[in-house]
């Protein structure tokens, strides 16, 4: 029976091997902002080794577990796109041999080899294909980890119960402290594990409740020591431990019992009737279960209820379930599969213990050869597992909301800029300390696509030989939006709704044709410097300032030929002779410096936009503004080529200036 055992396990790791790595990068769509989110922040981990022990964001903070793995299969040279999904597929089928071991280590002292050995295998081959278990294995998100490291807990807990190590105890409390660096769903694992505790506790004899009570001690002084840098966190700054709580929890207001009630309705529902909705984790509003998993499932609940009295197998199994389902009974939206991760392996333990006991009863009942008594079995087996095959293989892909939930649009525009960005201009506006911009983010660094600030920096274009395409968020700053189109009124406009709002704000393509002149009404001024910058014109504040104050002035420069080095550009207020120091001069790069020089291409026109202040001690009268470029450190002058007023040293005076009392 061992042997057995043995293979069912293998058949299982194998279906699960499968489940989460075939058509891995095709179903489903790629890729949801959670998992971009994870890959972003683990390559900056990368990139820094900074890494927080609590992540504070807007939807009430993540725990880092997941970015420490994510960054790790990119560390091996793994696509960081599907980097969060390795690891979900990973512990999806780590969760397979584990959960046999659990249930093995569970069942020990209650049934004979054979029977926990059979029936732990059973059940990880049911779990091995659990629809919304493969679904939720299938994406780069911590609750498909959550099963993993409760299990392995619970396996821990009880080889150290039954050896009565002190190492087995502190592993089993290690792996505790650890597993709340997940998820806040692993806090649920804290009440199960002491109600386990509890239990245990009264049920072993006087002769074994000290050396019990010496291994609690070591079990949660080790997952106290390993949690102490969250917990600190947690003292320091209370108002994130229930940050998500407070934003996903509901209590019904006046009518909470009514709605508490309700959600337990629903759970309870879910398991055989009516299931989660979202594609998330589940073929939407399908059951946990299909139609003979579900006979297992109530077969395995009349067992229970039939044993409760005695059987801490049941005990245990039913206190499993009901811990677990409580994130999703708290909060809206109920039921939750994800929410209810955690109780899969011991919903499919009961459904194993269902059939097992469904099976011997027709067994005494009805004489079967011995064939049949294999052959109806495996056949009942293989239909099941081809039931949950078929859910997801065939009529979840067909799943008309699919690609929306999975913000497939978001990540299809990202890739189409970064694609164009190869042949054309492109530039993205940047949302500075905006938390919810983890697409472009993470798709458009390193890339030939401009992403800047367009409040500080917006490069525009004159006459391209290509066509320039610009992204802007038009809710946040809808100025920038009219002031393309004003420059532009023959580009093409392109509204892009993106799938959830608090994930990304709706984005406006605006495209401009090629060889477009832009419209705009500047002050005429000529001056070309080597190897390709042109002042196109300027606007200003107005000619005349009174000392103490400020010129405001923007130059428009047009770029001839793409440039290849970052250079400096000057303006000076002059009196006088040419040759005396100005009163007044800005040096800086164009644009703050966001888009350097040696990022400008042809076509290119970058405002530069500051302003130049008059000392309070200037006299009264007529001053000239004088540019010129340089390099730096060197501060070698580019040289003028054309100008309508050069001056030597390539330089041009470009406007004049009063200083009025």
């Amino acid at each position: 029976m061992k042997l057995k055992s043995t293979w069912l396990v293998v058949i299982a790791v194998g279906l699960a091997v499968f489940s989460r790595f075939y058509a891995f990068g095709v179903l489903p769509p790629q890729i949801w902002f959670d998992e971009i989110w994870f890959s972003l922040k683990a390559r900056l981990f990368l990139q820094t080794g900074a890494m927080p022990v609590f992540y504070k964001t807007f939807w009430g903070g993540v725990h880092p577990l997941m970015v420490l793995l994510t960054a790790a299969v990119q560390r091996l040279g793994l696509n960081a796109l599907t980097a969060p999904r390795v690891v979900s597929a990973v512990g999806g089928v780590l969760c397979i041999p584990l959960t046999y071991l659990c249930l093995s280590e569970l069942w020990r002292d209650t049934w004979t080899p054979a029977r926990r050995q059979g029936t732990a295998a059973l059940a990880v081959l049911i779990l091995s294909n659990l629809l919304s278990y493969v679904v939720i294995g299938r994406i780069g998100l911590e609750w498909s980890l959550v099963p993993l490291f409760t299990v392995a807990c619970i396996a821990l807990y009880h080889r150290a119960q039954r050896t009565r190590k002190w190492a087995w105890w502190m592993l089993a409390g290690a792996l505790l402290g650890v597993s709340q660096y997940l998820s806040q769903h692993m806090r649920f694992l804290i009440p199960l594990m002491g109600l386990f505790v509890l239990y245990d506790g009264l049920r072993c004899g006087a002769g074994k409740r000290k050396p019990f009570i010496g291994g609690v001690a070591w079990f949660g002084l080790a997952a106290a020591l390993v949690a102490l840098p969250l917990l600190a966190f947690f003292v320091r700054e209370p108002q994130w431990l229930v940050a998500r709580a407070g934003i996903i929890t509901q209590t019904g207001g006046q009518r909470r019992w009514l709605f508490l009630l309700d959600n337990v309705r629903r759970v309870a529902l879910s398991f055989i009737v009516a299931g989660s909705q979202g594609t998330l984790e589940n073929l939407p509003g399908r059951p946990l279960f299909d139609v003979l998993q579900m006979v297992g499932f109530v077969s395995g609940l009349v067992w229970a209820a039939r044993g409760w009295r005695s059987s801490a197998v049941s005990h245990k199994l039913l206190a499993w379930l009901a811990i677990m389902a409580a994130p999703s009974i708290l909060t809206g939206q109920a039921p939750s599969f994800e929410r209810m991760a955690n109780l899969m392996p011991a919903a499919a333990a009961v459904v194993a213990i269902g059939w097992a006991e469904l099976w011997q009863w027709v067994g005494r009942r009805v004489t079967l050869a011995r064939w049949q008594r294999w052959l109806i079995p495996c056949s009942w087996v293989l239909v099941s597992l081809g039931i949950n095959a078929y859910a997801y293989w065939y009529r979840y892909p067909l799943s008309p909301t699919l690609r929306t939930d999975y913000t497939a649009g978001t990540t299809d525009l990202m890739r189409q800029l970064v694609e164009r960005s190869n042949t054309e201009a492109v530039f993205v506006q940047r949302l500075t300390g905006a938390e919810n911009a983890v697409f472009p983010d993470f798709f458009l660094p390193n890339t030939a696509v401009h992403y800047l600030d367009f409040q500080q920096c917006l490069p525009l274009t004159h006459q391209r030989d290509v066509r320039t395409t610009y992204l802007v968020m038009p809710k946040r700053s809808p100025e920038i939006a009219k002031q393309l189109t004003a420059a532009y009124p023959q580009a093409k406009v392109i509204p892009f709704a993106s799938e959830s709002e608090w994930l990304l704000d709706d984005m406006t393509l605006i495209e401009v044709p090629p060889h477009t002149p832009i419209s705009l009404a500047l002050s005429p001024a000529q001056a070309r410097f080597e190897p390709g910058l042109e002042l196109l014109g300027y606007t200003w504040s107005g000619p005349t300032v009174r000392p103490g104050q400020s010129v405001f002035l923007t130059l428009y420069w047009r770029t001839l030929a793409d440039l290849k080095a970052d250079y400096t550009a000057f303006v000076h207020v002059s009196a006088g002779s040419f040759d005396a120091p100005p009163i007044a001069q800005r040096d800086g790069q164009p644009c703050q410096g966001m888009y350097p020089t040696s990022r400008w291409r042809k076509g290119d026109l970058v405002p530069d936009s500051f302003a130049v202040t008059i000392p309070t001690d200037a006299p009264p009268g007529e001053y000239s503004l004088v540019i010129g470029w340089y390099s730096y450190p060197s501060l070698t002058r580019l040289s003028l080529t054309t100008a309508e007023h050069p001056l030597p040293e390539d330089r041009a005076v470009i406007a004049t200036i009063r200083v009025v009392p």
